[in-house]
């Protein structure tokens, strides 16, 4: 045989290989890796003139091998303002609140307040408006 003819047999060869090992599954051998996948989900608050205030957001991560969910990885908890917005926040929290096999759903929450006076060390003033905002986002493998 020349050489051309040998190369392409290993070709042929080669690539009949990897089918076979694709299609027939020898051992349950899992040929798929894991992927990391997330969850996310946004809400946004704007005034009565259409000024955008504050946004909270999370975002939750997972792994994934394609058929169901095999760990529950790190969640984020992910407040932002408007540029003009003299809001503020504080107590922000995320977590898996469920873990199933085949679905997950991650919450965020924080407190946003419009708060004007002195920051002393006995706080002067007043908080003109306040409020607990919490969201929730769903991972489905």
């Amino acid at each position: 045989m020349c050489l051309r003819m040998k190369q392409k047999l290993s070709i042929v060869l080669t690539v009949l290989f990897v089918l076979f090992l694709l299609f027939f599954n020898i051992g349950n051998v899992a040929m798929a890796a894991d992927i990391v996948k997330s969850a996310y989900n946004r809400i946004d608050r704007y005034s009565w003139c259409g000024l955008h205030i504050y946004s909270l957001a999370v975002k939750g991560n997972y792994t994934s091998d394609g058929s169901k969910i095999k760990s529950f990885n790190e969640t984020y908890c992910l407040p932002s303002f408007g540029r003009l917005s003299m809001w503020s926040c504080k107590n922000e929290s995320s977590s898996w609140t469920y873990k199933g096999t085949y679905t997950g759903v991650c919450e965020a929450s924080a407190y946003f307040y419009l708060y004007i006076g002195f920051e002393t060390a006995i706080k002067l003033g007043v908080y003109l408006q306040d409020g607990w905002e919490s969201i929730t986002a769903v991972a489905v493998y």
